[in-house]
Protein backbone atom coordinates (compact mmCIF):
# COMPACT_ATOMS: atom_id res chain seq x y z
CA UNK A 1 0.00 0.00 0.00
CA UNK A 2 1.67 3.45 -1.01
CA UNK A 3 1.67 6.22 1.92
CA UNK A 4 -0.31 9.08 1.36
CA UNK A 5 2.03 12.87 0.94
CA UNK A 6 1.88 14.72 3.85
CA UNK A 7 0.82 18.09 2.60
CA UNK A 8 2.77 19.76 5.33
CA UNK A 9 5.46 18.04 5.05
CA UNK A 10 5.10 18.93 1.14
CA UNK A 11 4.86 22.62 2.28
CA UNK A 12 7.75 22.03 4.48
CA UNK A 13 9.97 20.93 1.91
CA UNK A 14 8.64 24.03 -0.08
CA UNK A 15 10.11 26.29 2.67
CA UNK A 16 13.61 24.04 3.21
CA UNK A 17 14.01 24.65 -0.87
CA UNK A 18 13.32 28.53 -0.85
CA UNK A 19 16.06 28.86 2.19
CA UNK A 20 18.92 26.25 -0.21
CA UNK A 21 18.50 28.64 -2.73
CA UNK A 22 18.99 31.72 -0.83
CA UNK A 23 22.11 29.39 0.55
CA UNK A 24 23.05 28.92 -2.47
CA UNK A 25 22.77 32.81 -3.99
CA UNK A 26 20.50 31.19 -6.28
CA UNK A 27 18.20 34.38 -6.97
CA UNK A 28 16.33 32.85 -9.91
CA UNK A 29 15.33 29.84 -8.48
CA UNK A 30 14.47 31.92 -4.98
CA UNK A 31 12.23 34.54 -6.34
CA UNK A 32 10.55 31.88 -8.35
CA UNK A 33 8.91 30.16 -5.24
CA UNK A 34 7.01 33.69 -5.00
CA UNK A 35 3.41 34.50 -6.30
CA UNK A 36 3.36 37.14 -8.60
CA UNK A 37 1.08 38.93 -6.17
CA UNK A 38 3.34 38.27 -3.22
CA UNK A 39 4.07 40.57 -0.36
CA UNK A 40 6.41 40.40 2.10
CA UNK A 41 8.43 42.22 5.04
CA UNK A 42 12.21 41.73 5.14
CA UNK A 43 13.55 42.56 8.71
CA UNK A 44 15.77 45.21 7.79
CA UNK A 45 13.25 46.73 5.28
CA UNK A 46 11.70 49.96 6.21
CA UNK A 47 8.17 48.51 4.69
CA UNK A 48 7.01 45.19 3.05
CA UNK A 49 8.19 45.07 -0.71
CA UNK A 50 6.61 43.10 -3.90
CA UNK A 51 8.43 40.09 -5.68
CA UNK A 52 10.22 42.72 -7.63
CA UNK A 53 11.48 44.67 -4.27
CA UNK A 54 12.47 41.58 -3.34
CA UNK A 55 14.32 40.59 -5.89
CA UNK A 56 16.37 43.52 -5.86
CA UNK A 57 16.63 43.60 -1.86
CA UNK A 58 18.18 39.89 -1.93
CA UNK A 59 20.15 40.93 -5.14
CA UNK A 60 21.60 44.47 -3.43
CA UNK A 61 22.05 41.89 -0.24
CA UNK A 62 24.26 39.58 -1.93
CA UNK A 63 26.25 42.26 -3.85
CA UNK A 64 27.54 44.42 -1.16
CA UNK A 65 28.43 41.57 1.29
CA UNK A 66 30.86 40.10 -1.67
CA UNK A 67 30.22 36.67 0.18
CA UNK A 68 32.62 34.12 0.25
CA UNK A 69 30.07 31.89 1.99
CA UNK A 70 26.60 31.05 3.55
CA UNK A 71 25.26 28.92 5.82
CA UNK A 72 21.35 28.98 6.79
CA UNK A 73 19.30 26.65 9.32
CA UNK A 74 16.20 26.71 9.73
CA UNK A 75 14.06 25.35 12.58
CA UNK A 76 10.70 24.29 11.89
CA UNK A 77 8.33 25.57 14.57
CA UNK A 78 4.50 24.78 12.53
CA UNK A 79 3.25 24.55 9.63
CA UNK A 80 -0.62 24.55 8.76
CA UNK A 81 -2.80 23.98 6.04
CA UNK A 82 -6.26 25.17 4.86
CA UNK A 83 -7.23 23.76 1.48
CA UNK A 84 -5.11 26.07 -0.96
CA UNK A 85 -3.51 28.32 1.98
CA UNK A 86 -0.41 27.11 4.25
CA UNK A 87 1.37 28.58 6.50
CA UNK A 88 4.60 28.36 7.55
CA UNK A 89 6.37 29.85 11.24
CA UNK A 90 9.97 29.22 11.30
CA UNK A 91 13.46 30.78 12.63
CA UNK A 92 16.19 31.28 10.43
CA UNK A 93 19.82 31.36 11.77
CA UNK A 94 22.26 32.77 9.17
CA UNK A 95 25.82 33.09 9.34
CA UNK A 96 28.11 35.08 6.56
CA UNK A 97 31.89 35.00 5.88
CA UNK A 98 32.28 37.99 3.48
CA UNK A 99 35.75 37.92 0.80
CA UNK A 100 37.45 40.26 3.44
CA UNK A 101 36.41 37.99 6.36
CA UNK A 102 34.20 39.23 8.25
CA UNK A 103 31.61 37.01 9.77
CA UNK A 104 28.00 38.50 10.56
CA UNK A 105 25.67 36.15 12.36
CA UNK A 106 21.84 36.85 12.89
CA UNK A 107 19.04 34.96 13.64
CA UNK A 108 14.94 35.98 12.93
CA UNK A 109 11.60 34.55 13.64
CA UNK A 110 9.32 34.38 9.81
CA UNK A 111 6.20 33.28 8.57
CA UNK A 112 5.43 32.74 5.10
CA UNK A 113 1.69 32.50 4.22
CA UNK A 114 1.41 30.39 0.69
CA UNK A 115 -0.59 29.15 -1.98
CA UNK A 116 -0.61 26.03 -3.76
CA UNK A 117 -0.84 26.61 -7.26
CA UNK A 118 -1.07 24.54 -10.84
CA UNK A 119 2.58 25.25 -10.73
CA UNK A 120 3.49 24.30 -6.76
CA UNK A 121 3.34 26.25 -3.82
CA UNK A 122 4.24 29.99 -4.22
CA UNK A 123 4.81 32.85 -0.98
CA UNK A 124 1.96 35.44 -1.52
CA UNK A 125 3.04 36.77 2.09
CA UNK A 126 5.51 37.14 4.57
CA UNK A 127 7.05 38.30 7.33
CA UNK A 128 10.79 37.95 9.25
CA UNK A 129 11.72 40.00 12.46
CA UNK A 130 14.96 39.69 14.51
CA UNK A 131 14.70 36.89 17.22
CA UNK A 132 14.54 37.95 21.00
CA UNK A 133 15.33 35.80 23.23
Amino acid sequence: MTERPNPENELWNYEVAYWRHAEAADLDNFISLWHEDGIGWPNNQPAPVNKEGARKHVAEAFNTLQLDSLSIDIKLLSVRIYGDIGITYFETHTSVTTKDGTKVSESDRATHTWLRTDKGWKIIGGMEAPLTS
